[in-house]
């Protein structure tokens, strides 16, 4: 029968618009939660509220209610963003703004489980640390003029550094008596 197809399709599109509009409600809702109750700054908001509208909408894309989201449902989101070339970097922030959102709504007994539970953040490629050729190394400690307090203080800094391989924040901490 024609005529049912047709309704059928009315009826998904109207099913369709109430879950984004059940979704977009608490997006409103959670993303006012970061505003004010966690007071998170404005950029870490707008990139949480990007990452969770682009679910939304992968969601309503493939007619998955909010309620009836799996596990499968968010590895398959989180592979798919990787596929279209985004960052593990990127991915991993995707899956915070993710696993934040489903424990409000975990909260606000808006759903019975959280789908990101148990999923491991994307690793994570680390970046060797840059390091100074031996003449680099040369010239640092060459450059304050140990002639002067503030260049001898300067320079016994960093020959400290360099021998001892203490961290700036280890140096500034110490104590004459140490």
């Amino acid at each position: 029968m024609p005529g049912m197809e047709a309704r059928e399709r009315r009826s998904m599109t109207a099913k369709k618009g109430k879950d984004l509009e059940v979704f977009n409600r608490y997006l409103s809702q959670y993303v006012a939660e970061l505003t004010v109750g966690r007071a998170l700054s404005p950029l870490t908001v707008a990139a949480y509220r990007s990452d969770l509208l682009r679910f939304g909408q992968w969601l309503q894309d493939r007619g998955v209610e909010l309620s009836a989201c799996e596990r499968a449902d968010v590895r398959l989101y989180l592979s798919q963003l990787r596929g279209t070339g985004l960052s593990a970097r990127s991915t991993a922030r995707a899956l915070s703004s993710l696993r934040g959102f489903f424990r409000y709504l975990m909260e606000q007994g808006a759903i019975q489980h959280d789908p990101t539970l148990e999923l491991e953040n994307p690793k994570l490629m680390r970046a060797l640390p840059r390091y100074l050729t031996p003449e680099e190394v040369e010239m640092l400690l060459a450059a304050p003029d140990p002639q002067t307090p503030q260049g001898l203080r300067d320079k016994s800094m960093l020959e400290l550094l360099y021998a001892t391989g203490l961290r700036v924040s280890e140096l500034v901490g110490l104590k004459v008596s140490q």
